[in-house]
């Protein structure tokens, strides 16, 4: 580098920064003054284009299930299934003539009777018995049971015309019962005298003095 310094010409080699030239002559450089102060921001520029989208990261694991929503409104009804076969009906029933007895004959006498052979593990036997009470005497009367071969089953219904009705008064009965046996089997069921009185004036008792008495056992 060359420059004048008093008129005279100087070639040396110098850093231009640490001086300040002019007409009269070169000038040193103070110290570097303090950094002043940061001016305002300036405003933001425009976003630049969004990046490729980076790999799919790992699955995080599952969190807790959450409650149980409110259940559903019920679906429609389905079609109705086929029929099941019907179920045969197992029955036994008799019939008989008028039934007399005779005046004098003691108690225990049977009316009529029936035989069921019952199935099944519930062979629960429905019994009726139906006819009338005919006295041929004045003021008797008799006491009628149920039965299961020997045992007795059900109520016991008197029946009584009375002094005032006389001889020859027919009243109609019928004892009803729902037998249950503990097990199946062939079972005989009847209507028998369990107590009887022929009155003040005797005479013969007659049961089902036009169609005669009759039994059913129907097994449910």
């Amino acid at each position: 580098m060359s420059f004048i310094v008093n008129d005279i010409k100087v070639e040396e080699a110098v850093d231009e920064s640490l001086y300040t030239f002019n007409q009269l002559g070169l000038y040193s450089v103070g110290p570097v003054g303090p950094q002043g102060e940061t001016g305002p921001q300036g405003e933001t520029g425009p976003q630049g284009e969004t990046g490729p989208q980076g790999e799919t990261g790992p699955q995080g694991p599952t969190g807790p299930q959450g409650e149980t929503g409110s259940q559903g409104a019920t679906g429609p009804q389905g079609e109705t299934g086929p029929q099941g076969p019907a179920r045969i009906a197992n029955y036994s029933q008799n019939s008989s003539g008028p039934v007399t007895i005779t005046n004098g004959t003691p108690i225990g006498g049977t009316i009529i009777a029936t035989t069921i052979t019952t199935t099944g593990s519930s062979p629960a036997v429905q019994i009726i018995c139906s006819t009338d009470f005919n006295s041929l005497g004045i003021g008797a009367y008799v006491v009628l049971k149920l039965y299961r071969d020997s045992t007795q089953i059900g109520k016991e219904l008197q029946i009584e015309a009375g002094q005032g009705a006389g001889p020859n008064s027919n009243i109609p009965f019928t004892l009803n019962w729902i037998d249950t046996p503990s097990t199946s089997g062939t079972y005989t069921y009847s209507c028998r005298i369990t107590a009887v009185s022929y009155g003040t004036t005797p005479g013969n008792i007659i049961f089902g003095e036009v169609g005669g008495p009759v039994i059913n056992a129907v097994q449910l």
